[in-house]
């Protein structure tokens, strides 16, 4: 096992080398040298002391375990300190670090074991990591959606922020503030959703705040709430429009002394906690019809996040739609190019949990149809309905043509902004080249005349 040192009692470390021969120890004695030999060597855990000193600055160790977590997040760290107090370790793992050593405690069974329990744990940790983040994907490709997930990275450093997410059913909020907490200094602490329109009004207290033993007729034992089960990490609270305002008083005061009091108890119990907040109402409106506190609305508003409606970013639908296929081991080559169309084509109100449940819906028949591919028999007849009922005349009156016209004009569009590379062009509105160049053809075939409007095509296909 490597392991990286920086303390600057350059015989603390000697003496830690002669103790444990078995590791290999670098020693730094400030962060400038420890950089140089992170980026130039790989090591399997750091030991930071918590007291760094120079013969021209002092450098206290916990502001620089944020850093150190923020710029190589897959290296363990353990701090080692000869501070007695047990405010100090706290701050330090709330900063960031894995675990902790006092110098004046030193075993070497003890602290041989603490290595190497903190280096399996934390590899445990980033696996886990990146296992949830497969579950819950952060999927875009349009413009709008590399903006916010940016906005979110550069959030993500300001562990103290509350933020409020905004927007439909159905878009991710909630999927946003867990892409949030795996890019934060809090990734390895819990991330506690909680649906607040799911929760009873007359349970919702003792969930959110916890309950002592006998507060109330059904309280048989102590139980922790929400914020005490987030405590260290990130509470997500969506649907935050749906609090009554006895609740919202009480919310307030927690998150203003970060000390919450569950119901029965006189002692508050002190948090270090992040707050998340979502709604899909107008929190304004609710404000204006005094059903929801102003103090409350700029307390949890430090920074807004609004998610675009799926509608309005097309570029994601297809892209969407690929992932839940793969999900079942399946790719848009399984999914007739007509279905495909369509996919794009429909406003999708209910956002990606529609798009989700009407991958699973195409799915199930493309099984009980015993077809090849999904092709437009799977394809879910309400949104078929819809699209032929709702939306501009000619696709009501002709949905063989309305879709025409959109697949030409991706298809252009798509050729034009890669200048003719027909592969890649088609890669992005999710069909392959051989697809598009059918399609194409096909449209000639039935309807010369419409190809006249989209120079794209005629050019790079040679058709003028």
């Amino acid at each position: 096992m490597k392991i990286l040192i920086l303390d600057d009692d350059y015989g603390y470390t000697k003496k830690l080398a002669l103790i444990f021969p078995e590791f290999h120890f670098t020693s730094c004695q400030d962060w400038k040298s420890a950089v140089d030999e992170l980026q130039q060597n790989h090591f399997n855990l750091m030991l930071l002391d918590l007291n760094l000193e120079s013969s021209t600055t002092k450098l206290e160790g916990l502001e620089l375990i944020p850093k150190i977590k923020k710029e190589y997040p897959e290296l363990p760290l353990i701090v080692v300190t000869n501070d007695q107090k047990n405010e100090t370790i706290k701050k330090a793992i709330n900063s960031g670090a894995d675990n902790f050593l006092r110098k004046s405690e030193m075993d070497k069974m003890d602290w041989d074991l603490k290595f190497r329990t903190t280096v399996e744990n934390h590899e445990l940790k980033v696996s886990l990591g990146r296992m949830e983040s497969e579950q819950y994907p952060f999927v875009s490709q349009s413009l709008e959606m590399q903006n916010l997930k940016r906005n979110l990275e550069v959030l993500s450093s300001s562990s103290e922020l509350s933020l409020l997410i905004t927007g439909e059913t159905g878009v991710g909020k909630e999927v946003a503030a867990k892409y949030l907490h795996s890019c934060s200094l809090r990734r390895y602490r819990p991330f506690v959703p909680v649906n607040i329109s799911s929760i009873p009004d007359n349970l919702l207290e003792s969930a959110l705040f916890g309950h002592k033993k006998g507060a109330f007729t059904d309280a048989k034992v102590d139980r922790d709430g929400f914020f005490k089960r987030a405590d260290g990490g990130i509470l997500f609270l969506d649907e935050i429009g749906e609090l009554s305002l006895s609740i919202q008083v009480k919310l307030l005061r927690v998150i203003e002394t970060k000390t919450v009091f569950p119901i029965g108890s006189d002692v508050g119990i002190p948090l270090d906690i992040q707050i998340i907040a979502a709604t899909n109402r107008d929190l304004k409106k609710l404000i204006e019809e005094n059903q929801f506190r102003s103090d409350l609305y700029y307390r949890l508003k430090n920074f807004e996040i609004e998610i675009p409606p799926l509608r309005v970013r097309k570029d994601d639908i297809v892209a969407i739609f690929s992932f839940y296929l793969q999900r079942a081991g399946l790719s848009l080559d399984h999914v007739d190019p007509d279905v495909i169309s369509m996919v794009q084509q429909y406003s999708w109100p209910g956002n990606i949990r529609e798009l989700k449940n009407s991958v699973v819906n195409m799915l199930f028949k493309k099984t009980t149809l015993s077809r090849k591919i999904i092709d437009i028999d799977c394809f879910p007849s309400d949104i078929s309905h819809s699209m032929r009922t709702v939306g501009n005349q000619s696709l009501s009156q002709n949905i063989d043509q309305a879709m025409s016209i959109l697949e030409l004009r991706m298809i252009d569009d798509a050729l034009a902004r890669f200048q003719g590379r027909k592969e890649i062009a088609a890669n992005s509105i999710g069909i392959t080249a051989e697809q598009m160049k059918y399609r194409v053809h096909k449209h000639r075939r039935n309807n010369r005349a419409l190809l006249s409007e989209y120079p794209n095509i005629l050019k790079y296909y040679n058709m003028r």
